[in-house]
């Protein structure tokens, strides 16, 4: 099998090219705030349903349906402020991942859960 960066260009597996926020955040007498904000797209990358084994990554209190799995090349975070994923016009949020390596490559399979930001 070749890269996965191959076939995340392939037109039958890419969905998509995303822009992800990425936000900081800085603490001031033990409060947490939310500071500046930058973008940058993921690059060719799939959005695929979770299902399988990977519903166990699912952190707790977050319906099953209102999840997907995104793979790409981007480094996503998810600490300290979790990244946002726009896709179409919704908004969703990186709640967990899983780091890949394989097939010539380091790769994330990112958690993303629709719904309220933090």
């Amino acid at each position: 099998m070749s890269d996965l960066t191959d076939m995340l260009s392939d037109p039958d597996f890419t969905t998509g090219d995303y822009t992800v926020t990425r936000r900081s955040s800085s603490v001031s007498a033990g409060v947490a705030t939310l500071s500046t904000a930058s973008t940058f797209s993921t690059g060719a990358a799939s959005l695929q349903p979770l299902e399988g084994a990977d519903l166990q990554l699912v952190p707790e209190g977050i319906h099953a349906s209102n999840t997907q799995l995104l793979w790409t090349t981007a480094t996503l975070q998810l600490v300290p402020v979790p990244d946002l994923v726009a896709i179409g016009s919704e908004t969703w949020r990186v709640v967990g991942f899983k780091t890949w390596v394989g097939f010539g490559g380091t790769h994330q399979i990112a958690i993303l859960a629709r719904g309220a930001t933090p």
